[in-house]
Formats: structure tokens, sequence, C-alpha cells
């Protein structure tokens, strides 16, 4: 398909992401597209990742959409080009008492503040904090509750156990937990999926896109390829995970069986970000860095090669 393999260098974000990087590995899509991948990490430090991207030691970081908003208003042109998940599900479980969730403020609810030990609490946290905000909770006058997850604590309480036995207010659950929870005697908030930039984004430097993009489209092209077979592929998905291309925790492969039509309806294999999610993801970064506050939320984004990459799959399916 492609005449010249190019080389590409990653680091990702999230061990979430090596189901895709899997597909990708094991269908054969890298090659399809000529593409020989020279390295691949994983990364939980954002700080160190972006500035090997800006000294071109990696060609993409998978995952960073946070935090690059910062790195614009500092000068370093970071562009996202594409996202695979585009909405989180954000349910809360209360006390009887908590009868509507403004309440909250002053209450003790189960996670982390913005900010722990001069670090922020990352993206997925982040989340729960700005879906709280925005539903009229002041988060930094809440007391936070920690449920022990970040440490392993051995035998340490579900954080719906901590609110059933009374030593928090409330906490968040994911919908497959709900009928747990009014089982349990809890009051069960139920919301639509929060738009959110989310998983796999690919996120490279602008000059370096401007110059070249033909690495980034067939990237694209591979993405995509990846995530429609996640959806349409189950049993053959959870097969291939059993030999990843990294480590996966242990049980990982037979957790995923068990919801994995709900996963699969979170990836979106157009590549293309939610408005909502964009607008979203920005007021997270502004949380964190107040700096970005006046930003508009596209400019971190440039979609031209989604547009390019769409019409050259329609014009391959019209010809076959």
């Amino acid at each position: 398909m492609a005449t010249k393999n190019l080389d590409v260098r990653f680091v990702f974000r999230s061990i979430s992401m090596v189901e895709l990087m899997t597909i990708m590995e094991r269908e054969g899509y890298w090659e399809d597209h000529g593409v020989d991948v020279r390295l691949l990490e994983f990364s939980d430090d954002a700080t160190r990742d972006e500035e090997r991207l800006f000294s071109g030691d990696i060609d993409f970081i998978l995952g960073d959409h946070v935090s690059p908003y910062k790195r614009i208003a500092e000068g370093h042109p970071m562009v996202c080009l594409g996202q695979t998940v585009n909405f989180e599900n954000v349910w809360i479980a209360t006390t009887q008492e908590i009868t509507s969730l403004p309440m909250l403020t002053g209450k003790r609810v189960v996670g982390k503040p913005l900010w722990t030990d001069g670090r922020h609490i990352g993206h997925h946290d982040g989340t729960k904090l700005l879906f709280l905000n925005m539903q009229g909770v002041d988060t930094e006058r809440v007391d936070w509750v920690d449920d022990g997850s970040s440490r392993n604590t051995e035998g340490a309480r579900s954080s719906m156990q901590i609110v059933s036995d009374g030593d928090a207010d409330a906490c968040f659950i994911a919908p497959r937990r709900a009928d747990a929870a009014r089982k349990a005697g809890l009051r069960v908030y139920e919301f639509p999926p929060f738009p959110m930039i989310k998983n796999m984004t690919l996120t490279s430097m602008l000059p370096s896109v401007l110059k070249d993009s033909e690495l980034a489209r067939r990237v694209i092209h591979v993405m995509t390829e990846a995530a429609e077979f996640f959806i349409s592929n189950r049993e053959e998905t959870l097969t291939i995970l059993r030999d990843p291309v990294y480590p996966l925790p242990e049980g990982w492969v037979d957790h995923l069986a068990t919801q994995y039509d709900e996963r699969a309806a979170e990836y979106e294999p157009t590549l293309f970000p939610n408005p909502e999610g964009i607008v979203n993801v920005h007021r997270l970064s502004a949380m964190l860095y107040p700096e970005v506050k006046q930003m508009n939320p596209l400019e971190l984004w440039d979609l031209r090669l989604l547009h390019e990459v769409r019409w050259e799959r329609q014009q391959r399916a019209a010809a076959s």
C-alpha cells in the first residue's frame, strides 16, 4: 500500500492503549501502511515526554491532551491530530441525606484534591473534579477521603464501601455498579456520557507535521483500522490480547471480556474529537494551569489529516 517505509517512535500514557496497539501489531496494520515502529514505551511523566518530543527524540505521544495547552502558552507549538475516545461515564453514589449534588460542598467525597505533594492528580481523577464543579460543587471546600487505591493497600475498602460505612458522603461509581450501590442503601446520580478527550490522542509538534504529514497520515490510518477491529471483532481481540505488545496487568483480558460491549461503544473510529470534549479538556487544563484560561480550546487541534484520511478511505472503498 505504501511505497517507502517510515520509522516512528512513540511513548504512550495509559496501559489501556495496549489494546489497540496490540491489534495494530498482530493484525499487520503497521506493515500494511509502511510504518516501522522503532520505539514504543510506556511513560507516566508528561513533562519528560513533552521534552523528548521537543528535542525530536520521539515523533508522537499517545494520550497527551491536558498539559499541551500550557506548553503552547510557553511557546511550544504542540498539536493534537486525532482522538479515539470522546466521553467519560461519571456517575455518583451518595448517602440518602445528599438530595442534590451542590450539597457536597463541605462534605466528604472519596477522591483526591487537584494538587498533592506538588503534582496534579492526573486526567482521570481531574475529570471527576471538573464534573463536580460543573454540577455546582465547590471542590476546594470538599473534604477528600483517600481510598488507598494509589498505595495498593491490602484489604482496602472500595469507595462504595467507605460511603456505606459512613466514612464519606459520596463517591464516584461506574454505571455497572449502580445496582450494587442502591442495594447498599445509597442514592445514585445517573448522568449521560460526559464529553471528554481521553485515551489515545495522537499528539505531535505542528512544525514537524506541516513539514511532512505523511507519517502522521499513515499512523491515523492504523489507529482507525485498529479501532474498527476492536469494535467488530470481540473474540479475535480477546485472543490477540493474550499476547500483548506490552505487559497488561493480571486479569486484564478477563475483566475486559465482562464489559467488552461497553468498551467497544467508547471508541470513535473516525478519530474526530467531540467539540464539547475539546471544550471540557481545556476547562480541565485551565483548572490546573490558570495561564491557559484565555486560550481558544481549538488552538491545540488540527483536524485536516482526519479529513484527508477519511476521503482516502472512502475512495478506496468505492474502488474495491
